[in-house]
């Protein structure tokens, strides 16, 4: 999808509802961390405002995956003024956003940036699971804007983070029980998780991880996965032999 249209909420649901079963992976298409303009392309064509659904049968085993390496802490955050529409929480606990979550953090307005917010994303619990919301800026007004989905009353927790390269090779251990060594992983993996992968030095645990089994893909404004929008995810589908 666009990854600018702030509008996969909306197009996920509707497609998903009429894909009887069938599951749903996928990513934002994203523009290197300039956030002006995405694109998808079909037929040689791309265009903004847009998406592109495959519809895949195989007669090889497959499986879909989503794994994260974040956890949720003990520091709570409750939205209490938002536009879950443009995405822009405007307070958080009653205070500016940008404040507020600064000051969670122990650090100034000024220091916030993609590492901190690709180090320090907060949790949503639903359902028995948790989903990342990932902050995408700072606002001139002291807003932050969001790269998925927020709501007003929202109890969010500040997240901790786990072992990324641990993480990712039991996925794909399970990944090999299931389905045996994969002939190709299609996989959708958030721009924030090369961010922190830089910063920690992981680009060649995680990349030697990824190349090992076949994975091929690209580095997402969010990630889909059934109904779900979601952000600091990796999202796949692996493809026996």
């Amino acid at each position: 999808m666009d990854g600018l249209s702030a509008r996969e909420e909306q197009v996920l649901g509707s497609i998903h509802s009429h894909l009887g079963g069938i599951p749903l992976i996928g990513g934002s298409a994203g523009d290197g961390m300039k956030f002006e303009e995405t694109f998808v392309a079909r037929d040689g064509v791309a265009r903004s405002g847009g998406a592109v659904l495959a519809i895949v049968r195989t007669s090889r085993p497959f499986m879909p995956f989503k794994t994260q390496h974040f956890e949720p802490g003990e520091t709570r955050l409750v939205i209490t003024e938002a536009d879950p529409i443009q995405r822009v929480v405007r307070e958080i606990n009653g205070a500016p956003a940008a404040e507020e979550f600064a000051r969670v953090l122990g650090l100034t307005v000024e220091e916030l940036s993609p590492l901190i917010f690709a180090t320090r994303p907060i949790i949503l619990r639903s359902g028995g699971q948790c989903y990342i919301r990932s902050v995408q800026q700072v606002n001139p007004d002291g807003s932050l804007s969001f790269l998925s989905m927020i709501e007003e009353g929202l109890v969010l927790r500040l997240a901790q983070p786990g072992e990324p390269g641990a993480v990712l090779a039991q996925q794909f251990d399970e990944v090999r029980e299931r389905i045996g060594q994969p002939s190709l992983v299609v996989a959708f993996d958030c721009v924030l998780r090369s961010i922190e992968f830089e910063h920690r030095e992981l680009f060649d645990r995680i990349g030697g991880l990824l190349k090992s089994n076949n994975a091929v893909g690209f580095s997402t404004y969010g990630e889909q996965w059934g109904a779900m929008h979601v952000n600091q995810t990796l999202v796949g589908v692996a493809i026996g032999r």
